[in-house]
C-alpha cells in the first residue's frame, strides 16, 4: 500500500506542474468519526490532491490519501476519489471559496470498495 500511495502522489505533483496555472494543489489532514452498532470511534483522513479549472466555476479533482482509525492508523485503508467541482465564486484572488463537489472514490488494502461522495 506503500508504493501505491508513493506513486499516487508522485503523480498528483507531476500532473499538477503540468497543469501550471489552471491548477490547484493541497494537503490537507481531517479528523472525523465512524459510528456503528451503539459505538463511534475517532478517525483520521490524510491526503493531498490537486484541481484543475475547467470552465469558470467548474473544476476537475484528484485527491490521494489514508483513512483510518486514531488508535491504530496501521490499519488505514487507502482512498482515491475523482470528483467534478462547481465554485459559486471563481475569482482565485478571494479568500473566501464556497463550493459544491462529488463524484467518485475508491477505497482499497487487500480488497477495494467503490463508493460515492460529496461535499462543499
Amino acid at each position: 500500500m506503500k508504493h501505491s500511495l508513493s506513486v499516487g502522489l508522485l503523480l498528483l505533483i507531476s500532473a499538477s506542474a503540468g497543469w501550471a496555472q489552471r491548477a490547484t494543489g493541497y494537503a490537507f489532514v481531517a479528523p472525523g468519526a465512524v459510528t456503528c452498532c451503539g459505538r463511534s470511534e475517532s478517525t483520521l483522513h490524510v491526503g493531498v490532491g490537486t484541481e484543475l479549472r475547467v470552465w469558470k466555476g467548474l473544476a476537475a479533482g484528484l485527491e490521494a490519501g489514508a483513512l483510518g482509525p486514531n488508535r491504530s492508523l496501521s490499519d488505514s485503508l487507502g482512498v482515491a476519489s475523482f470528483d467534478g467541482v462547481y465554485h459559486f465564486l471563481p475569482d482565485r484572488d478571494r479568500k473566501l471559496d464556497p463550493f459544491v463537489n462529488g463524484g467518485y472514490s475508491l477505497m482499497f488494502r487487500s480488497g477495494h470498495a467503490h463508493l460515492g461522495n460529496y461535499g462543499g
